[in-house]
C-alpha cells in the first residue's frame, strides 16, 4: 500500500517538472498528456526536431562489413563519442521509412535559401560533375557560362559549351576544338581586314579616276571653252571595273594562301604564322601596285585619246606631259593610299593573330583532366549559393549520388525541420500505458514480457536469471485501465537481448539487439528501456537503431536494432508510457 501510496506522490510531481518530448516517438508533454490526430492516433511532438535529440551518453561505432557496404553501395560505417549529438551521427539512408529524402533543399527551408551558400552543403561532397548532372534536372543543358563556380574553374574558351557535351572530354580533345575553332576565328578575321582593305583600295582608287577626270575635263574647258565636251564617263567605268577585277584577284589569292596555312600549320608558334601571312600580304601590296600601275597607264592612255580626238585642237597648244605628270601625281598618291590602307590592315592582323594563337597553349593547360569526375566539393565554395547551381534547391534529396550516407548536417535546415513536416510519418496507433512499478537486477524473473523482437516474440516473452547479461531481469510493471496491459512487464535492454534483423545483416553483432519495444511497423528505431533506478522510481528511454537495405531483387536486409543508441526520456512511476505495435 505504501508503495502504491508513493506511486502516485510520484506521479503527480512527475506531471510538473517532466520535460518537453525528444523522440521520434510518441511522449508525452509536460503535463504528462499525449496527443492524437483526428483518427485517434497518437502523434509525435509538432514542434520537434533531430537537433533536440539529447547528446550520447556512451560512446560507439558501426563498422559495416564488405558484404554490406556491397548490397548498399556505399560505407554506412560510422562512430561517435560520449557527448557528440546524434543529428551529427544520423544519415539520411537512417531516415528512410519517414522519407525526409524526398525533399529537396526548397522544400526544408520553406523557399528561404537564399542565405545558404554552396559550401555549407555538404552534400556536396564526393559528388562528381557526372554525379551532379545525373542528379540534378537539366544541369547538363546549361552553359557553362550559366554554373557560376564551373565558369570561374574553366577556360573561357568553354564557357558557350553546354556541360553534358563536356564531361566525358579529354583536355587534347577538347584542345584540339579550341585550336579549330581558332583557326577559323583567325581566317574569318584575316578575311574581313582584307576585304575591308580591299574596298578601301577600290574606292580610293576609284574616287580618285572621277576626281581627276573632273580636273582633265574642267582644264580642257577652260583653256579650249568651244572644243566638244570630253566624254570621260565610259572610261571612267572601264577602268573601275579593270581595278575591280585586278584587286578581287588579288584578294582572293591572299585569302586562300592564308587559310590553307592556317589551317595546315595552326601547331606552330604564332610568330611563324605571323611571318608568313606578313609575307603574303606584301606580295599581296606589290599585286595591288601592279593592277594599279597597269589601270592609271589604261587610264591615261584612253584620256590622251579622247584629247586627241578634238579635231579643231592644235596639238601644240596641248601640255600632254603635263598631263602626263598629273597622271603619275595621282598614281603616286594612290599607291601610298594603298600601302598606307595596307599597313594598317597588317597590323590589325598582326595583333589578332598573335592573341589567338598565343592563347592556345595556355587554354589547353587551363583544362582540368576528366572534367566529369571534378568534385565541386573538393573546392571553396563559400563565394557561391544555391542559386548558381540552377535547379539545385529544387532537387529532391535522394537523386544525389550516395544520399543515404549523408550525415543529416550536411542538408542545411534538415537538423532544424519539424518531424511533423516529414513526408511519411508512421502511424502510431494509440497503445498507452501506466508506469506502476519499476524493478533493478535484484529482480531475477520476469514471465509477462510484452518486450523482446520481431525474431523472437513480444507477446509475453520471458527473462530468467541464468540467461540475463548481468544476473537480474530489470522491468518496468505496467498498469493503467486496459485489462490486457495490467500486470505485463517491459524488460531493460541492460538485462536482456534477444534476436533481431533480417537477411545478410541480420548476424551484424552477433545478430542480438537489446529487448524492447516498437513504435510502428518496420520501424528503424526500437524503443529500449535502460538504467532502471527503484531508488528514484525511474527507467530511460533509448531509440535504438538499425540500419536496413534492399538489394536489386527487391530483397531487403538488416541490421538487428543495434547500430547506435540515443536517450529520449526519463519515465517514472505513474507516467503513460507508449508501448507501439505488438506483432
Amino acid at each position: 500500500m505504501r508503495r502504491k501510496l508513493l506511486a502516485t506522490t510520484i506521479a503527480i510531481i512527475s506531471a510538473i517538472v517532466s520535460t518537453p518530448a525528444e523522440a521520434l516517438i510518441p511522449l508525452p508533454n509536460a503535463a504528462g498528456e499525449y496527443t492524437y490526430d483526428e483518427s485517434g492516433n497518437l502523434t509525435i511532438a509538432g514542434n520537434f526536431s533531430l537537433g533536440d535529440l539529447r547528446p550520447f551518453t556512451t560512446s560507439g561505432s558501426y563498422q559495416a562489413d564488405s558484404q554490406t557496404k556491397q548490397i548498399l553501395g556505399y560505407d554506412p560505417s560510422r562512430s561517435w563519442n560520449v557527448g557528440d549529438f546524434p543529428v551529427e551521427v544520423i544519415k539520411f539512408g537512417d531516415l528512410k521509412t519517414y522519407g525526409l529524402q524526398k525533399m529537396s533543399l526548397a522544400q526544408i527551408n520553406q523557399g528561404n535559401t537564399a542565405s545558404i551558400s554552396l559550401n555549407q552543403l555538404g552534400l556536396l561532397k564526393g559528388q562528381s560533375l557526372k554525379d551532379l548532372t545525373k542528379a540534378i534536372p537539366n544541369l547538363g543543358d546549361r552553359r557553362i557560362k550559366e554554373i557560376a563556380p564551373l565558369k570561374d574553374l574553366l577556360p573561357k574558351r568553354l564557357h558557350n559549351r553546354q556541360l553534358e557535351d563536356i564531361l566525358d572530354r579529354t583536355p587534347y580533345d577538347l584542345s584540339q576544338e579550341i585550336e579549330k575553332e581558332v583557326n577559323d576565328e583567325v581566317k574569318q578575321y584575316i578575311q574581313q581586314q582584307i576585304n575591308h582593305n580591299q574596298v578601301q583600295i577600290v574606292t580610293g582608287i576609284s574616287e580618285g579616276i572621277k576626281l581627276t577626270s573632273k580636273s582633265i575635263t574642267e582644264e580642257i574647258n577652260l583653256i579650249f571653252p568651244d572644243a566638244i565636251p570630253l566624254e570621260l564617263g565610259t572610261v571612267d567605268a572601264a577602268i573601275e571595273q579593270a581595278i575591280n577585277e585586278g584587286v578581287n584577284k588579288a584578294t582572293a589569292e591572299l585569302e586562300q594562301k592564308v587559310s590553307r596555312f592556317i589551317e595546315s600549320n595552326y601547331d606552330r608558334a604564332s610568330r611563324e604564322i605571323d611571318i608568313y601571312i606578313n609575307n603574303q600580304i606584301q606580295e599581296y601590296q606589290i599585286e595591288i601596285e601592279r593592277v594599279i600601275a597597269v589601270t592609271t597607264t589604261k587610264y591615261e592612255t584612253a584620256v590622251k585619246e579622247q584629247i586627241l580626238a578634238q579635231g579643231d585642237i592644235a596639238l601644240e597648244k596641248l601640255n600632254l606631259d603635263g598631263f602626263t605628270r598629273k597622271f603619275d601625281e595621282y598614281k603616286n598618291i594612290v599607291n601610298d593610299y594603298a600601302r598606307e590602307s595596307t599597313a594598317i590592315a597588317t597590323k590589325s592582323i598582326d595583333s589578332y593573330v598573335s592573341q589567338k594563337f598565343g592563347n592556345i597553349s595556355s587554354i589547353s593547360e587551363q583544362i582540368p583532366d576528366n572534367i566529369g569526375e571534378i568534385k565541386l566539393g573538393d573546392y571553396d565554395l563559400s563565394k557561391y549559393s544555391l542559386e548558381d547551381l540552377p535547379n539545385l534547391k529544387n532537387t529532391p534529396i535522394e537523386k544525389f549520388k550516395n544520399y543515404q550516407n549523408a550525415d543529416i548536417t550536411d542538408v542545411p535546415g534538415a537538423a532544424e525541420l519539424d518531424v511533423n513536416r516529414y513526408p511519411t510519418m508512421p502511424n502510431f496507433g494509440g497503445g498507452i500505458a501506466l508506469v506502476d512499478l519499476v524493478f533493478s537486477e535484484a529482480e531475477k524473473f520476469a514471465d509477462r514480457a510484452i518486450s523482446g523482437s520481431i525474431r523472437e516474440t513480444f507477446n509475453l516473452a520471458t527473462c530468467s536469471q541464468g540467461e540475463s547479461l548481468n544476473g537480474g531481469c530489470a522491468h518496468i510493471e505496467l498498469g493503467g485501465p486496459s485489462p490486457f496491459n495490467r500486470g505485463k512487464q517491459w524488460v531493460s535492454g541492460d538485462s536482456q537481448e534477444v534476436k533481431g534483423g533480417k537477411n545478410l545483416l541480420k548476424d551484424y553483432k552477433g545478430g542480438k539487439e537489446p529487448t524492447g519495444r516498437l513504435p510502428a511497423y518496420k520501424s528503424p528505431f526500437k524503443m529500449v528501456l535502460r538504467n532502471n533506478d527503484e531508488a528514484t522510481d525511474t527507467a530511460d528511454l533509448y531509440l535504438a537503431l538499425q540500419i536496413c537495405v534492399t538489394d536489386i531483387t527487391g530483397t531487403e536486409h538488416c541490421t538487428p536494432h543495434n547500430v547506435m543508441e540515443f536517450p529520449v526520456y526519463t519515465f517514472g512511476v505513474g507516467d503513460l508510457i507508449f508501448l507501439g505495435v505488438t506483432i
